[in-house]
């Protein structure tokens, strides 16, 4: 299996900031699922991604959890930053990845300003 980078751009809508919680950023949007201190968002997997055939539907789910005020801050700084995450895309049964990503190694700042990976 090879592994690929992959460029996911949602296009129902941008990520927005509410006020913060507890000291750390708050998403909304039309893509942010979940309570204020436990918001997500899903990728579409399958025919939920708009792949025609497809044998399955799925949707993995990945937290916005651990994104600190000095990674929005980064965000903001740069205009070459994003904010990135890795997850595995095969599941343990040897198949298409689903439900709630496990492990989650958390989210790093990336582009030509960043100087360490920070989760």
């Amino acid at each position: 299996m090879t592994n690929k980078k992959i460029t996911w751009k949602k296009d129902r809508g941008k990520l927005g900031l509410l006020q913060p919680l507890a000291n750390l950023p708050d998403f909304s949007g039309p893509i942010v699922q979940g309570p204020p201190n436990g918001r997500f968002i899903y990728i579409d997997i399958g025919s939920y991604a708009g792949v025609a055939g497809a044998a399955w539907n799925r949707r993995l789910k990945i937290p916005l959890t651990g994104i600190t005020p000095q990674m929005m801050k980064g965000l903001l700084a740069g205009a070459a930053m994003q904010l990135e995450t890795k997850v595995p895309g095969t599941g343990k049964d040897g198949i298409t990845n689903c439900a709630t990503v496990k492990p989650f190694s958390g989210w790093y700042l990336s582009g030509t300003a960043a100087k360490s990976k920070i989760i």
